[in-house]
């Protein structure tokens, strides 16, 4: 069996299986109690318990965003990640995804990189890279209209089978692996 890095095929990273959107903290709770319905959390030891999620015959079904609103005496989350590349780019270490499954992303993992230079910009929000056969969706804040594609150069990061993009750079330097 050969080595693998975390988002590569032989082993899953601590990303998989989340979905969007990830709502976050910067810090992992201090302790969370799980009870028939109910998940609660303390942020520090001197904290009083905050409600994660609870679970009734009304809420059954619903996504955990739909939950999240309704709840008594909730977490309050530091950011709410859309996608992937938001969530990496992130300094959140602990959240819910939207099926309400909880993640710890405290422990770091390696994943390979790659810098690639931009084939094409389509329309303002797509964006097609060199040596990666499918487009990214750019968020509309990302303004590349008075950029040198021939200068700019982006980096992406291989996680699950699938290139995210991570960031944008000037820089000629490959990076071939990262921490995240």
């Amino acid at each position: 069996m050969k080595w693998a890095q975390a988002g590569e095929s032989l082993i899953h990273s601590k990303f998989k299986d989340i979905v969007f959107p990830f709502f976050g903290k910067k810090h992992n709770p201090y302790n969370i109690k799980y009870r028939k319905d109910i998940i609660e959390a303390n942020l520090t030891k001197d904290h009083k318990y905050y409600t994660i999620d609870k679970i009734t015959d009304d809420t059954l079904g619903t996504t955990y965003y739909q939950r999240l609103f309704n709840l008594e005496n909730r977490i309050e989350y530091d950011f709410t990640c859309r996608n992937l590349s938001e969530l990496i780019n992130s300094p959140v270490l602990w959240g819910v995804d939207d099926s309400g499954k909880i993640f710890d992303l405290s422990n770091k993992e390696r994943f390979k990189t790659k810098t690639s230079s931009i084939r094409k910009i389509v329309n303002p929000g797509l964006i097609w890279l060199h040596r990666i056969s499918y487009p990214f969706v750019l968020d509309r804040s990302i303004n590349l209209s008075e950029i040198d594609p021939d200068v700019l150069k982006a980096i992406v990061v291989y996680i699950d089978n699938t290139w995210v993009l991570y960031k944008f750079t000037y820089e000629n330097s490959e990076i071939s692996t990262i921490l995240l």
